[in-house]
């Protein structure tokens, strides 16, 4: 998640990731949130599964509004969800 945010957007962000992890943990346990770390440039959080971050891509949007852009890969199990503020 990419762009100028407050502290307070922060916190907002964090907590709204880990209760999209909360509500995926109910339907498959093993989709958990490995790290959450926090930058100059925005928030990263990496899973272990690729349908975690874009559930969490998709609330933030709702949430928050921006861009959100989805890169799969091809060849293996790896997806980047990017999320970028429009302020």
């Amino acid at each position: 998640m990419h762009g100028p945010f407050g502290r307070q957007q922060i916190e907002e962000m964090v907590h709204l990731v880990r209760h999209q992890e909360e509500a995926e943990k109910s339907e498959h346990p093993l989709n958990r949130i490995i790290s959450i770390d926090k930058n100059a440039e925005g928030i990263v959080v990496s899973t272990t599964d690729i349908h975690l971050p874009r559930r969490i891509g998709e609330a933030v949007k709702r949430a928050f509004h921006g861009t959100l852009d989805e890169h799969f890969d091809k060849g293996g199990y790896f997806v980047r969800v990017n999320w970028t503020s429009d302020t």
